[in-house]
């Protein structure tokens, strides 16, 4: 029933908000779905600004109106009336016959931004693979409560001239929260690799190769590599072309993976 009554909520809110009878007790239901979204999930500032985004919905005038209900009644609002001049150099502005260009310049940006908005999402398909595994073209792609992601990894710092092999857990320099996430995500995998190898040259090590042995769960299957542990991933960058050092998903659905450490990716 809980998912039912998200759905519904996601499928009528809107005509809902748009009907003023109906608003106030849409605006009740989309307030409370939001604040259980942000008790219940780890999605960010999603929920706020949700919540922020509900006001569109109301009058222009409706921040003052709200604001009059704790004023005094000898209090108001300075409202400035337009000038003589405004007003008349609007009404010259509406006759000239540059509006018509003005206004298809703006359907114009209108329908590149109604393009975008379609077409961006659907940029995933461009890549190969399970874009819940490989993550290009996942971000603002609408994928939602999709996946689960849950691995572990370690990495090896190398540097050929002197022989020397440090073995690094990323817990030793990321907070809890941020080892779930970017064990997961082979972007993040690539920028703390980066990460540790310019430490190293900090150190005085030029030329240290880096690589990581990252094994991943993907909604419940057996753990698998992630990444190509024979990639030095020093030398590899981020691209919007695909990833070959990323590693297919080959692992079908059935065992159970019982790792401890599980990351919940819930937003797009």
């Amino acid at each position: 029933s809980f998912v039912i009554g998200g759905l519904m909520l996601d499928l009528f809110v809107v005509p809902l908000l748009l009907w003023r009878r109906t608003r106030p007790f849409a605006f009740a239901a989309s307030v409370v779905f939001n604040l259980i979204n942000a008790v219940l999930f780890d999605i960010g500032i999603f929920p706020w600004l949700m919540l922020g985004a509900l006001l569109i919905f109301f009058p222009p005038d409706f921040p003052k109106r709200f604001a009059r209900a704790f004023m005094s009644t000898e209090e108001s609002f300075a409202d400035a009336e337009p000038s003589q001049t405004s007003v008349k150099t609007i009404a010259e502005s509406s006759s000239c016959p540059s509006l018509f260009t003005s206004q298809k310049l703006v359907i114009g940006l209108l329908a590149a931004y109604l393009a975008v908005q379609l077409f961006f999402p659907l940029r995933h398909y461009l890549y190969p693979g399970n874009v819940s595994w490989t993550e290009e073209g996942h971000n603002f792609a609408w994928h939602m409560k999709l996946r689960t992601k849950g691995g572990e990894a370690v990495f090896s710092v190398t540097h050929p001239p002197s022989g020397q092999t440090w073995t690094i857990k990323p817990d030793d320099y990321l907070a809890s929260h941020q080892v779930v996430k970017m064990i997961t995500k082979p972007d993040l995998v690539l920028q703390f690799s980066h990460h540790l190898a310019e430490e190293k040259r900090r150190e005085g090590y030029d030329n240290v190769e880096v690589r990581a042995r990252v094994m991943v769960s993907l909604n419940g299957r057996q753990r698998q590599l992630l990444i190509d542990p024979n990639v030095d991933l020093a030398k590899e960058h981020v691209s919007l072309l695909p990833a070959s050092w990323i590693v297919p998903l080959t692992t079908p659905l059935g065992t159970r993976d019982t790792g401890s450490v599980v990351s919940e990716e819930t937003m797009p």
